[in-house]
């Protein structure tokens, strides 16, 4: 918040960091995260991304990401 009154021209350059914050918080009422009780699961936060290592074939992780999404909807 502070870097809003810093930067009023670009403010919404960092709203969806604020709103990422939000979203993974857990609430005392309720014990869940707002992410949670809307989508039945907890988001994922960048700091938990783990970059793969080596070189990545393009056609290869399309290919399994179309079958991992696939899966999920039968």
């Amino acid at each position: 918040m502070d870097k809003w009154k810093d930067n009023e021209e670009d403010w919404d350059t960092y709203l969806w960091k604020v709103l990422l914050s939000i979203r993974s918080m857990k609430k005392q009422s309720t014990g869940f995260t707002p992410e949670n009780l809307v989508y039945g699961q907890n988001i994922t936060l960048p700091s938990a991304w783990i970059a793969p290592e080596g070189e990545i074939n393009i056609e290869d992780a399309v290919s399994e990401r179309i079958s991992y999404i696939n899966t999920g909807l039968e």
